[in-house]
């Protein structure tokens, strides 16, 4: 009598593992790529905030913007350049993307009432390519300094 050594697996069991990993693998493929958008559209998110937050900064220690004598709005563009000067801001964290330029920047307004709005313009570019813009400025704003 012969006995036989059933250890081990299948060809066919292997096959239909390996088919199982692989259709695993093709549907988590699309939901890690998202998360990883999300996450980098929020890391944009607190960049826009903290902008914001630094000019309000900025405006409560280099002083008050003047109402014109038409009684206009006045308002002052202070780019990131200059926050980050006066260690307000600090530069977004993202390899080989480049936020530091003409174009980004927030819009501090005095309005009549004497309360002031901030509006904020992003621009990153990656190289010569723009990779993310984000613009929240009024269409109905005057240009500013």
């Amino acid at each position: 009598m012969k006995i036989m050594n059933k250890k081990g697996f299948t060809l066919v069991e292997l096959l239909v593992v390996i088919v199982i990993l692989g259709i695993i693998t093709g549907l988590s493929i699309p939901l890690i790529r998202n998360i990883e958008q999300r996450n980098r559209m929020s890391k944009f998110k607190v960049f826009e905030d903290s902008l914001i937050e630094g000019a309000k900064l900025y405006v409560d220690a280099y002083g008050e913007y003047d109402i014109d004598e038409n009684g206009t709005t006045i308002c002052v563009d202070v780019d990131f350049k200059e926050l980050q000067k006066k260690n307000l801001v600090k530069d977004f964290n993202e390899e080989s993307l480049d936020c530091n330029n003409e174009n980004t920047f927030v819009r501090i307004l005095r309005e009549y009432s004497g309360k002031y709005k901030y509006e904020v313009k992003i621009s990153c570019y990656q190289g010569a390519y723009l990779a993310y813009e984000v613009n929240k400025l009024s269409d109905n704003t005057i240009e500013c300094n």
